[in-house]
């Protein structure tokens, strides 16, 4: 009985790192493709406004801190 409630205890546990993977990284990649449309949508008077290289810093250092909040 003991080994069996291990065994059950052990499964679980990689199911459940498995899933909240998997969600977290299916949000982020969803994050990614709405974070992306956005920014296609924005104005040219934005980019004119904005530097390019601090756009997408800004994007990929947000995602990115958002992922390591997912993953630990």
């Amino acid at each position: 009985a003991f080994l069996v409630s291990a065994l059950v205890y052990a499964v679980a546990s990689y199911a459940q790192t498995y899933l909240v993977g998997w969600v977290g990284q299916r949000t982020l990649q969803d994050l990614r493709v709405r974070l992306f449309a956005h920014l296609q949508r924005l104005s040219i008077g934005f980019y004119s406004r904005n530097r390019a290289g601090v756009i997408i810093s800004r994007m990929t250092n947000d995602v990115e801190a958002l992922d390591q909040l997912v993953e630990d």
